[in-house]
């Protein structure tokens, strides 16, 4: 071939030298790798199975370790997706917890509701009850009355049959047993209720522990001091009804009944004042109208005057009627401007019943001497507040003792009474005063003694002949030694008028005084 083939590939000699020697050394090591590969098969196979297998068991405890850490992950998330349901569970319970929490509390709202309404209405059905009662008694009583009368009439006929037939007669008569007969249902005989407030004199009476039930006391006391009370004391609690018996019996013994009637129960002690059932508010809202409308109608049913002095000494803090403390703190619940509204209310139910035309209504409170804020006088606008007003009320009155310690400071009727009485004429002019309840310590008797029970008693009666104190009407003396609790602390007074000798020549001496003005009754020696 000529030169002219090769131009393409070579274009000297010098290049197609080398491009031949280049051509030959690529044949060349590839006859080598061919002949290393054919010649050494197993080798190389070895080798990558080797090399295989090194990374399998290098990736077999990766994949181990990654797949117990996968199973652990799994297990954890199924621990705490098992902690999430007992929370999620536990949520709910607190929340039905709640709700049953918020539903028990409002229908223990509702069960105190429906508790305090059903007190309510068993008060209204007791007082009902026992207005029926009242009633059937009543009619009952008139019926035994009606009975005993044509008794008596038929005795009577035949009395005057066995004279007549035996041509004899009899002042007094006997039935046919031979006993004499008293004429059945003697009238009681009683002054009118404008009479009582318009007396020929003053009025003197006493407290004894059994009147006017037993007089055997105070015929006891009359005898001593020589003349009889004209005036009888005692003591009832809301939680008893009339005693129709204890007006007439003072009356059959010549004596206006004064009744201290307390909106409590009659047994509690005297420095009990938490009694919520009793508080003003209750009675002033009607919780108490049946009880006092059965009482308004036996009082009108006696048909008898008497004295009520209700709930006693307001304006201290000792009773379950006063309306605060001298603090200013309220007292058994109540609010200011309460006992005045209750007396009222009381007042009207009397009034709307007929029984207000039989009875006198003693408004008393405590002297104000010793029941002031730390120890000081009270105010007149604090004494002031409870008193109903002149419509509601028929006497002023006061409560007042000379009480141990006493001394010769105290001793005396001004000491006792001024500060009081100066109150009384500024809040009713218009209203005699009757000293509902008082007495004097006993220590001994004698001012030797550390006693001056004596003095003040010839004080008392020495100022009931002042002129200034004509407006006094009179007063009944607590004839008894008590304990009882004075600005809750517990002292026993011996307050009986023939403690002493000296102390009951004083009373005797200053009752029987002319210029005193007493109605006197001596008695039958």
């Amino acid at each position: 071939m000529s030169s002219a083939t090769f131009s393409w590939w070579a274009s000297s000699k010098r290049n197609a030298r080398w491009t031949a020697v280049a051509a030959a050394a690529l044949v060349t090591v590839l006859a080598l790798l061919s002949a290393f590969v054919w010649m050494s098969p197993s080798d190389l196979a070895k080798h990558v199975s080797d090399a295989a297998k090194s990374a399998t068991e290098a990736l077999s405890p990766a994949e181990k370790k990654n797949a117990e850490l996968t199973a652990q992950i799994a297990q954890l998330n199924a621990e705490l997706d098992s902690v999430q349901k007992k929370l999620d569970q536990a949520a709910a319970q607190r929340d039905h917890a709640k709700a049953d929490l918020t539903t028990a509390q409002a229908g223990n709202e509702s069960l105190k509701s429906q508790l305090k309404q059903l007190q309510t209405a068993k008060s209204q059905l007791k007082g009902q009850l026992d207005a029926l009662k009242a009633d059937s008694s009543a009619s009952t009583e008139a019926l035994r009355q009606q009975v005993t009368t044509q008794q008596s009439e038929l005795q009577n006929a035949w009395r005057a049959g066995s004279s007549s037939s035996s041509g004899t007669g009899s002042s007094t008569g006997t039935n046919p047993a031979g006993t004499p007969v008293t004429p059945a249902n003697t009238p009681i005989e009683a002054p009118s209720k404008a009479e009582l407030l318009s007396p020929a004199g003053r009025y003197w009476g006493v407290y004894e522990e059994q009147a006017p039930f037993s007089m055997s006391e105070v015929n006891d006391t009359a005898a001593k001091v020589g003349y009889t009370p004209t005036v009888v004391g005692y003591f009832q609690g809301w939680d008893k009804d009339f005693r129709a018996d204890a007006v007439q019996d003072a009356w059959k013994n010549g004596m206006v009944p004064l009744l201290t009637w307390e909106s409590r129960p009659i047994d509690d002690a005297n420095n009990v004042t938490d009694r919520p059932e009793y508080s003003l508010k209750n009675i002033i809202d009607g919780n108490f109208d049946a009880y006092l409308t059965k009482y308004a109608k036996a009082i009108a049913q006696t048909k008898l005057p008497m004295i009520i002095r209700l709930d006693q000494e307001m304006n201290g803090s000792w009773y379950p009627w006063a309306e605060s403390d001298a603090s200013g703190n309220s007292v058994n619940g109540n609010s200011p401007g309460e006992f005045a509204k209750m007396w009222q209310h009381v007042w009207n139910i009397f009034e709307a019943n007929g029984a207000n035309n039989y009875v006198i209504w003693n408004w008393a409170p405590n002297i104000v001497n010793t029941i002031g804020a730390h120890g000081g006088v009270q105010s007149y606008d604090t004494f002031a507040e409870t008193y109903p007003g002149d419509k509601y009320v028929d006497l002023v009155g006061l409560d007042g003792y000379l009480r141990s310690p006493a001394t010769a400071d105290k001793a005396s009727f001004d000491a006792t009474y001024g500060t009081t009485l100066s109150y009384l004429r500024k809040l009713a002019p218009n209203r005699n005063i009757f000293f509902s309840e008082i007495g004097a310590t006993d220590d001994g008797s004698t001012e030797q003694s550390g006693g001056y029970k004596a003095q003040w008693i010839n004080s008392f009666f020495q100022a009931m002949q002042d002129p200034a104190n004509a407006d006094i009407m009179g007063f009944s003396w607590l004839d008894e030694a008590v304990t009882s609790y004075t600005q809750g602390v517990r002292n026993t007074n011996d307050w009986r008028i023939a403690s002493s000798s000296e102390a009951l020549d004083a009373f005797k001496a200053g009752l029987s005084a002319k210029a005193s003005d007493y109605m006197l009754n001596p008695v039958d020696q």
